[in-house]
């Protein structure tokens, strides 16, 4: 199995069903019994905390499991510290407190409870919405937004991903099907691996969702920043000009 970091309290393992029966688990049980699930996980966080040689987050707040072309699992699991999540929830309930007093100061329920027919119902909706994005969490907000962004395809065929170093790229193309991708390339360039792909035919943008998803995995940056193709070729910053994709995926795993 191996194990990388994508931040401070995410990781990813890709494992075999043989190492997963060699841990004492079975696969298919795992997808119907919680406690298996949760015995099994703990288990693999131990195993990451000896690999990584770093501190990890106790907790455990989600995880996702997916199928790789080669039948091993991508595992990603996202960590949480609890003492740290209780504070910040705690700073975030006093903020809202202090948002909702200070509502009750400038009159504004007063004012609503003066009025009377169509505005008095347009002036409640105003504050009932005015009150739902006092409560709107910030971090889910930013979630949402970063969820939109890696969703939205544009009409081009060709998607970039940077990755934080050369193993993470190999990782990332060896998980997915190299027929699937038409043309590729990969860059380096200040400290990041840039992989560019092409995909073609009626399903190309289905297809770069998909790899735009995986990728996130897998460690890689969608988010459209660093420098753009036409300034790497100029600059002579390519490593593989064909077919970068199916190269990786060649190499041995």
């Amino acid at each position: 199995m191996t194990f990388w970091r994508i931040n401070d309290t995410k990781i990813s393992c890709r494992i075999t069903m043989d190492e997963i029966h060699e841990m004492g688990f079975d696969f298919q049980e795992l997808t119907q019994d919680r406690q298996k699930t949760t015995e099994f996980l703990s288990t693999l966080m131990e195993k990451a905390r000896t690999s990584l040689q770093g501190d990890l987050p106790d907790g455990i707040q989600s995880f996702s499991a997916q199928m790789l072309p080669d039948a091993s699992v991508l595992i990603t699991i996202s960590c949480v510290d609890i003492e740290k999540e209780i504070n910040d929830n705690m700073d975030l309930l006093e903020r809202r407190i202090q948002a909702m007093n200070e509502m009750e100061k400038s009159g504004r329920l007063d004012r609503v409870r003066s009025l009377e027919g169509q505005e008095k119902a347009e002036a409640y909706n105003e504050l009932m919405e005015d009150i739902e994005n006092l409560l709107q969490d910030p971090s889910q907000e930013e979630e949402e937004q970063t969820q939109v962004r890696r969703l939205d395809m544009p009409g081009s065929s060709t998607c970039r991903i940077l990755f934080p170093s050369l193993d993470e790229t190999i990782h990332f193309c060896q998980a997915v099907n190299p027929e699937s991708v038409a043309h590729s390339r990969l860059y380096k360039h200040g400290g990041w691996y840039y992989l560019y792909t092409d995909f073609e035919g009626d399903a190309r943008e289905k297809k770069a969702a998909g790899f735009l998803n995986l990728a996130g995995e897998f460690g890689g940056d969608i988010s459209g920043e660093g420098a753009s193709e036409a300034f790497l070729k100029e600059h002579k910053k390519c490593m593989i000009p064909e077919q970068a994709v199916r190269k990786l995926n060649g190499l041995v795993k």
